[in-house]
């Protein structure tokens, strides 16, 4: 049903679902990748990202495939791609989509195009310790008690490095 399906919701769930079980191959995305619903697509190449990771026959011809969606004229398509994209080894090919992705005629997927571009590229930050706080005793409290308060409710998600948590 993931792909015979006449429901694309119910393709949806279905891939979902064999994700789920680890049972989603090369063969099953090259089809999905070739849906006529962009949410299907879009799901097709999210999907991928682990098997893109892998250096074998079979990623490098979904990854073909992969990279043939930024011509598609979907919006949910060139986001996923935009994102899947800055999560993949980088190659000289993904950088070239990467950077056709930073003019598309959608703003959200210039948008994630320029931001994989520069997860890509990001060098670790690390933060300068002032050796002399320039704070007043209550602001140095007020600082610390918002310190306190992201690294309990932001942090999770924005992790140390600030790009986010994989997935």
């Amino acid at each position: 049903t993931a792909v015979e399906h006449t429901n694309h919701l119910a393709r949806l769930h279905a891939l979902w679902t064999l994700e789920g079980l680890r049972k989603i191959d090369g063969p099953l995305l090259l089809e999905v990748l070739n849906d006529a619903h962009p949410k299907i697509r879009a799901t097709g190449v999210r999907l991928s990202e682990p098997l893109l990771r892998a250096s074998n026959e079979p990623a490098a011809e979904l990854r073909k495939k992969i990279l043939s969606l930024g011509q598609d004229g979907a919006a949910d398509v060139q986001i996923q791609l935009a994102l899947t994209l800055g999560e993949i080894p980088a190659d000289e090919a993904s950088g070239a989509a990467l950077k056709a992705l930073t003019e598309s005629k959608f703003s959200l997927a210039e948008d994630a195009a320029n931001f994989s571009i520069t997860a890509r590229d990001s060098k670790p930050v690390t933060a300068a310790v002032a050796t002399k706080p320039k704070l007043s005793a209550t602001e140095m409290k007020q600082f610390e008690a918002g310190k306190a308060m992201y690294e309990v409710v932001c942090l999770p998600c924005h992790q140390p490095h600030g790009l986010g948590q994989e997935g």
